[in-house]
């Protein structure tokens, strides 16, 4: 997975700066966002989803850090026009907190095809 996000064209594809030095747990990040682990995501994401922003929502089906039933929950219960594509992408099963690390090949494509516009 970090080679893939190292890769120049990755980079260029979602946006990120060239001179932007990929991390694999960026702790400002993840510090900003520790007070944050029950705010009720949802709210303004179907107003971001309409503005054209493309986001990738994945978490594995045996995922006991991530709550999978929870964010499987908000994102079926988001009202936006993506909404009906959304709900007919094909899954990921079978993978837990580590979804690349699961189910390589099917993240693999998950992403590639986010990256290439086929999802979102």
């Amino acid at each position: 997975m970090e080679q893939f996000l190292t890769d120049q064209k990755v980079r260029a594809a979602i946006g990120v700066a060239p001179d932007y030095d990929f991390v694999y747990c960026n702790l400002t990040v993840y510090g900003a966002m520790r007070g944050g682990w029950l705010a009720d995501l949802k709210l303004g994401i179907p107003e971001l989803l309409q503005s054209g922003i493309r986001a990738l929502i994945y978490v594995g089906e045996y995922d006991l850090i991530c709550n999978w039933a929870g964010n499987s929950e908000w994102v079926n219960a988001l009202n936006w026009s993506g909404q009906q594509r959304f709900e007919a992408a094909q899954t990921v099963y079978d993978a837990g907190h580590m979804v690349p690390m699961d189910q390589p090949r099917a993240a693999l494509q998950m992403i590639q095809s986010w990256v290439e516009g086929g999802l979102g």
